[in-house]
């Protein structure tokens, strides 16, 4: 098999288009076309059902592209492999984040990576939990830090750290209130509310922590949301409305006297972030080096 052919293969199923395919790769769609119709002529069965205006994958297009994920990760590493040999370790990493980690946990694993191998560079993308999950999954991409875990067993969630949201509140709120008391749920459903985006791990885990408590969580009052925690955390400096926010976010704010952050009696809103990556997907070189720092990272830091 043509290596080429195969590697628009891939690219075909994975964005479910023949012409995304040939874009992404830069050649035209009829040579996608040709690619597509020698690999199936090679097999011996069609590999894309054409019949439909879906786009479906054969059985037989779905077993093949199983085996040729796996025979491009590992020419990609055996490329890796002989760049590091010949130059010394080097490349990028890019790694998937939703925000609260992205802000406030990778910024020190990254400046010891970077600390030990001064020759990487590194990319972080936005993204939240879901899907993030989605790309590792699909092999998009090789590592994340997540919010929240699933069940399937082809991903590793690794624990990073153990935190807990709390309602933060504007100063002059509960005056009789300093940091870290307690207030009843009942007592601020008359407030005003900004939360995250939907989607956000963190919005999830607000909501699932008030019903699980047996309270309502659509009896707060939500006058916007916003996928940006700097921003909400301004607004509720501002007295435009109460917010909940994970606790290492908002140190710096506190020492600062920005707003203060009280606990909701009788819900418990802690949660795990994680790092992630995909059991099967083999790495780079540069990538198992990361891996190996992050496990041992978690480590020493328990």
């Amino acid at each position: 098999m043509d290596i080429r052919q195969i590697e628009t293969f891939v690219e075909v199923v994975r964005l479910e288009s023949f012409s995304k395919a040939a874009e992404k790769l830069f050649i035209t769609q009829p040579t996608v076309s040709n690619h597509i119709t020698a690999l199936e002529k090679e097999v011996g069965s069609e590999l894309i059902d054409r019949s439909g205006r879906l786009f479906r994958v054969t059985p037989t297009g779905r077993i093949l592209y199983e085996h040729a994920e796996k025979i491009i990760d590992q020419i990609n590493n055996a490329k890796y492999e002989i760049d590091a040999y010949d130059q010394g370790l080097q490349g990028k990493i890019s790694i998937l984040s939703s925000s609260i980690p992205r802000e406030y946990i990778l910024p020190d694993l990254i400046k010891s990576f970077l600390n030990e191998h001064p020759k990487i560079s590194f990319s972080l993308q936005g993204s939240d939990s879901k899907e993030a999950i989605k790309k590792i999954i699909s092999y998009e991409n090789d590592f994340a830090i997540v919010g929240k875990m699933t069940g399937n067993p082809k991903l590793d969630f690794v624990k990073l750290v153990k935190d807990t949201s709390v309602l933060i509140v504007p100063n002059e709120k509960f005056e009789n209130l300093k940091n870290g008391d307690s207030v009843k749920f009942e007592d601020i459903l008359d407030e005003d509310f900004i939360l995250r985006e939907y989607g956000s791990a963190s919005l999830e885990t607000i909501i699932n922590a008030i019903y699980q408590s047996s309270k309502d969580a659509r009896k707060l009052r939500i006058v916007g949301t916003c996928d940006d925690n700097e921003s909400i955390k301004s607004l509720v400096s501002k007295g435009v409305g109460l917010s909940f926010m994970n606790k290492i976010a908002i140190e710096r704010d506190i020492k600062e006297n920005r707003f203060k952050y009280l606990n909701i009696k009788g819900v418990n809103f802690s949660r795990d972030f994680y790092f992630l990556y995909h059991r099967e997907k083999p790495l780079s070189p540069l990538g198992k080096r990361f891996k190996d720092f992050v496990l041992d990272y978690v480590k020493k830091h328990k």
